[in-house]
């Protein structure tokens, strides 16, 4: 089936039919949303959703990370709202009071769990009912903004700001819809959005000239990826003239191929599994046994997957990859977070004006 999926004639002749059902799905929601004015609920404060157009690959929790911490800084009181997808629970649940995380990352998704480790002063909570979830934040924090991640299409709940974020490596192939391409809705809808962040790259030649039809403004972006502090062995040097198994169960495994290999590891072997894949004792074990059968020095995987992987107790050397993403006209965006903030006449942030 696999092969079969990556056949030309094959995806057209199956594919193609089903993206035509899934635009007009998407035509009626959008259409619902854009006509009936009552659709999505107001909270009582700003709110700034962040998304993407494609299914995934974009640095959602990154960007995530990075626009709360510099919110906190300017001194917005932040929270931020997340479905927690693929979690066990449903309903409200508080991943973090914004000390770190208080549940485990299975009732609160994988994502949330990770954006709770590395936000401080920020409330997380996850609900698939995002205005369920906002008023509770709002009730038991009281915040200036929330975050919304990865809200683009879900439109039940407005927002003052939409973020959205586009893969520099897109293609002309990515953009079909699914499961033809990997748009998630047509792309004339971009212009529900107030700013673009560019990630991964700086965007083709293709991408390039849809982004100036666009007419949004454009944020380009920088990433740095580094190794974590977090290892299951005692020794804090690491050779990077070494062998390595990769691990890996997210959107873009292409990326953080690119990304092991320019901080100089040799690739010798990878394990790719599909995005938020739950990973059994198993696997581990069997992951293991491979590496220790090509000689790898030590097996590689992402911050995302080691939530995960952590409490399975692997024996193996684990070097663990985190990346973070800076807009690099910061300013530039702060600016039009405080001109929205102004116009927005909630309570809270007319208090926040006078401060």
């Amino acid at each position: 089936m696999q092969m079969l999926s990556k056949n030309p004639i094959y995806r057209r002749l199956i594919y193609y039919p089903l993206s035509l059902v899934f635009y007009g799905v998407t035509f009626l929601r959008n259409l619902y949303y854009d006509l009936v004015g009552t659709a999505s609920s107001q909270v009582s404060c700003m709110v700034i959703s962040i998304g993407n157009i494609t299914s995934g690959g974009t640095g959602k929790t990154p960007i995530a990370i990075y626009i709360s911490s510099i919110l906190i800084k300017k001194g917005y009181s932040t929270a931020l709202l997340s479905r927690g997808y693929l979690r066990k629970t449903s309903g409200t649940v508080l991943v973090s009071k914004g000390e770190g995380p208080i549940c485990k990352w299975e009732d609160c998704g994988d994502e949330a769990f990770m954006v709770s480790s590395h936000t401080k002063s920020v409330p997380i909570v996850v609900d698939n009912n995002r205005t369920r979830g906002a008023n509770y934040i709002i009730k038991t924090f009281n915040p200036d903004i929330i975050i919304l991640d990865d809200a683009f299409q879900h439109r039940s709940i407005r927002r003052n700001m939409d973020i959205v974020l586009i893969n520099g490596n897109d293609t002309i192939k990515d953009h079909k819809l699914l499961p033809y391409g990997t748009l998630r809705e047509p792309w004339s809808n971009i212009k529900r959005s107030n700013m673009l962040f560019i990630t991964k790259q700086k965007p083709n030649t293709y991408l390039n000239k849809k982004l100036e039809q666009a007419q949004i403004p454009i944020f380009e972006t920088k990433t740095i990826n580094y190794i974590s502090r977090t290892y299951n062995f005692s020794s804090r040097h690491i050779d990077k003239n070494k062998n390595v198994f990769l691990i890996s169960g997210i959107a873009d495994s292409s990326f953080f191929i690119k990304t092991v290999e320019e901080l100089g590891f040799s690739i010798i072997g990878h394990s790719i599994f599909q995005d938020h894949f739950n990973y059994s004792k198993k696997n581990i074990l069997d992951i293991e046994k491979k590496a220790s059968a090509i000689g790898a020095n030590y097996i590689i995987t992402t911050e995302k997957d080691w939530v995960k992987i952590i409490d399975l107790k692997p024996t193996y050397r684990i070097i663990v990859i985190n990346i973070k993403i800076k807009l690099l006209n910061e300013d530039g965006f702060i600016n039009l977070v405080d001109n929205m903030s102004k116009s927005v006449t909630f309570p809270k942030q007319k208090q926040h004006q006078q401060r």
